[in-house]
């Protein structure tokens, strides 16, 4: 019981992690293209 939920969190704190990361390479493509 208590593995799996631990294993769901850490499932869901990468999927937080990777969207983070998509975000901030989209934020700096924006950037880079503005300053252009």
């Amino acid at each position: 019981e208590c593995q799996e939920n631990i294993r769901i969190i850490r499932i869901y704190l990468g999927d937080q992690m990777a969207n983070a990361v998509g975000i901030g390479k989209v934020a700096k493509k924006k950037l880079e293209l503005a300053e252009v």
